[in-house]
């Protein structure tokens, strides 16, 4: 466990590390399709981001890693398969953040909001334009890019 989550309660602190699988089910389910361009470009993100962040974060997404690629596949035959409806099941989960983020140190939180944002982003892009290049950001997805269920930790 990374020194930022030891705080948490087990089940908060896996809450947090699911929140890169979830976000990636959400954004790359949210036209109602799981491309496997998607799930392996957010698999690729979380790996470069193991060794590319500010050290709390590195540590975060390699813990990430160890169970991205089970927990996206759990989580797609887990929510529903009706695209709206997973949408706001996820939605649900990924606001139990708003909980758990104060808990933390305020500035890995707000570090940890914005990679989720970033990564939300990317797992858009990856399902447009020539391999993945360009803004191909589908309608279905740019509404959920802001991840605007999941709040900053206030002062």
């Amino acid at each position: 466990m990374i020194e930022h989550l030891r705080k948490l309660e087990p089940a908060e602190a896996e809450q947090v590390i699911d929140a890169i699988a979830h976000i990636t089910v959400l954004i790359a389910g949210a036209d109602g399709e799981f491309e496997d361009r998607e799930k392996s470009w957010a698999q690729k993100i979380t790996e470069i981001r193991s060794y590319k962040l500010p050290a709390g974060l590195k540590e975060y997404y390699k813990l990430v890693g160890e169970t991205f690629q089970v927990k996206v596949e759990q989580f797609i035959e887990k929510y529903s398969d009706d695209t709206e409806e997973r949408n706001q099941q996820i939605t649900e989960e990924l606001s139990k953040l708003n909980d758990i983020l104060p808990k933390l140190n305020r500035n890995f939180a707000i570090q940890l909001v914005q990679s989720f944002r970033s990564f939300a982003e990317h797992v858009a892009e990856a399902s447009g334009g020539f391999w993945g290049i360009s803004s191909g950001i589908k309608v279905s997805e740019k509404q959920l890019l802001n991840l605007e269920m999941i709040h900053y930790p206030a002062e």
